[in-house]
């Protein structure tokens, strides 16, 4: 098996956390090239990384981190993808509020109709109305 990984200095705090790792009989997952981390609507990208799994199944990723700003691009690329439908298949109700139906386009990525259908089928709640349409 061929090391692909890129050589790089450890930190002296990298170089104590492997040693405990090493303690706890963590087992280090090989083949991992590259780790995208998503939090707070920033993503962190880790290029060569160092990836230990505890017996409970928590990873522990070892590297140094870079900002990316890929996905916070993604839902708009999304949009731009979706068909654009002229005719709406249900007029719409006017007891709908129009932020939820925002919310939803921005955080399903569907259209103002497709929003509106799915607040209709659940009763008006946002949250499942997203989770119907992205799941």
């Amino acid at each position: 098996m061929e090391n692909t990984e890129l050589k790089r200095e450890h930190t002296r705090d990298e170089r104590k956390a492997k040693k405990a790792m090493e303690e706890m009989k963590m087992k280090r997952v090989a083949g991992i090239k590259t780790v995208s981390i998503v939090y707070g609507g920033k993503s962190f990208l880790i290029e060569a990384p160092e990836v230990y799994k505890a017996g409970d199944g928590a990873y522990i990723i070892l590297g140094a981190p870079a900002q990316n700003k890929a996905p916070s691009n993604a839902p708009a690329q999304k949009k731009e993808l979706l068909p654009e439908k002229k005719e709406p298949e249900e007029e719409e109700k006017p007891s709908e509020n129009e932020e939820d139906i925002s919310v939803v386009m921005d955080q399903a990525c569907v259209s103002r109709e497709e929003a509106i259908k799915a607040l209709a089928e659940n009763d008006g709640d946002a949250v499942g109305a997203i989770m119907n349409l992205t799941v």
